[in-house]
């Protein structure tokens, strides 16, 4: 299996190369495990004989996905855009639901998102930050309002913003939105589990569900981002960028903190809670995602993205009764300032440099902690390990970071513009 997967459905739009060469050897080495992988973390259940009676909805099915795909005319159905797959009630959440979509030059990627969603719904809206890839034309070919933000800040809370803002204009009877960031496939059971979960709960504002990495084994670091994105069930403090959300609820609440650079659903997710509202997170599948970080500098900017958003969140909250961002800033110091600063001030008062060996000894004892916790071979508990406790350095770093700025005009990127 190699990393071409991840532009199916973009034979006509996109031609990208090959990428699997610009992989890391123990990319490599993984990829030929991940199949064997991927069955194991979502094992397929075995296929049952089916009625014979059931195969118009087989066949409705198999036509969908070949729609997906681009390689069946809609017309040979004589179905209307948006209506693949059942009939009646099963398919009544599509006019109340409205999906806004954010990007900034995601490519072949951007476009996978939109099929996904067209397959199931025409209320579509694409909130392009200044791409230069031609993101906003390519969005509007398959059917989506495209609002174009072309002015700092660039950011995600003001994409979704704006995007929510085109929503509500153009589909003023929708009752709840689907955010998702232009990097992920939606899965076409979500939309009506959420809904449904959400006319059974009046109580609950928003809900995620589990979001997965397309890619897993292709680098130590999409595999981290996956373990990340495996959250436990049930009620929760904050969902991520893709949830499914009650329209009313976040106009109410005054949207995403368009200021923030990291971290704008958390600090949502706080003022939904101080106004009464749930949180929750299900444990159906909602959407597929490409990290595509496979360099060290990737996920160090990331990293150092996260350290910034939790800085910037904590100035947010500071006042609040629960600040966010408050426990990772203290271990980011812990790790980054105070023991480093303990090590070396008792070596120099004691005038004994073995002092200095107790610094790496936490860290190794740290290490070791870790790994025992995550999944995987020796190798992914090694490198998970090291990573985490790197990342406390990158994230001291994005946090000094936001406190020296006096503007924020831009997200910090990772991605590279060939991923």
């Amino acid at each position: 299996m190699t990393r071409l997967r991840q532009f199916r459905g973009d034979r006509n739009e996109c031609n990208f190369r090959a990428t699997i060469d610009a992989m890391q050897p123990w990319d490599r080495e993984q990829d030929s495990h991940a199949r064997v992988v991927a069955s194991s973390r979502f094992p397929v259940k075995p296929v049952q004989k089916q009625d014979e009676k059931n195969w118009p909805a087989q066949c409705r099915s198999v036509a969908r996905l070949l729609l997906l795909d681009g390689l069946l005319p809609r017309a040979i159905l004589k179905m209307p855009e948006g209506q693949l797959v059942g009939t009646g009630s099963s398919m009544a959440w599509r006019q109340r639901a409205v999906f806004v979509v954010i990007g900034r030059n995601e490519g072949a990627r951007l476009v996978a998102c939109l099929k996904s969603i067209k397959s199931l719904s025409d209320q579509l809206v694409y909130a392009d930050s200044c791409s230069n890839d031609g993101s906003p034309g390519v969005a509007k070919s398959l059917g989506a309002i495209v609002v174009s933000i072309s002015s700092p800040p660039y950011n995600a809370a003001r994409g979704r913003n704006e995007g929510l803002s085109a929503a509500v204009a153009h589909f003023p009877d929708c009752e709840f939105v689907q955010f998702l960031d232009g990097d992920c496939i939606l899965q076409p059971d979500w939309p009506k589990a959420a809904i449904d979960f959400l006319d059974a709960n009046p109580e609950v504002s928003a809900v995620c569900g589990r979001r997965f990495e397309a890619f897993p084994d292709a680098s130590i670091y999409n595999h981290l981002a996956d373990l990340e994105w495996n959250t436990p069930v049930g009620r929760s403090r904050a969902c991520g960028g893709d949830s499914m959300m009650r329209v009313s609820a976040v106009l109410s609440a005054g949207s995403f903190d368009p200021e923030l650079m990291a971290g704008e659903e958390p600090e949502l997710c706080s003022r939904l809670r101080a106004h009464g509202w749930d949180i929750w997170r299900l444990g159906e599948l909602m959407t597929e995602h490409d990290a595509a970080i496979f360099h060290f500098g990737q996920w160090w900017r990331r990293t150092v993205r996260s350290g910034f958003g939790y800085a910037q969140t904590w100035l947010k909250t500071r006042s609040s009764p629960e600040p966010l961002g408050a426990p990772q800033l203290r271990s980011a110091l812990l790790w980054g300032v105070l023991f480093p600063s303990l090590a070396l001030a008792a070596a120099l008062l004691l005038a004994n440099v073995g002092y200095l060996l107790l610094l790496p000894s936490a860290y190794a004892l740290q290490m070791a902690r870790i790994g025992l916790r995550t999944q995987g071979c020796f190798r992914v508990r090694f490198a998970s390990g090291a990573l985490l406790m790197l990342a406390k350095i990158a994230e001291l770093l994005g946090a000094l970071r936001c406190l020296t700025s006096r503007s924020y005009k831009h997200s910090i990127e990772y991605k590279h513009p060939r991923f």
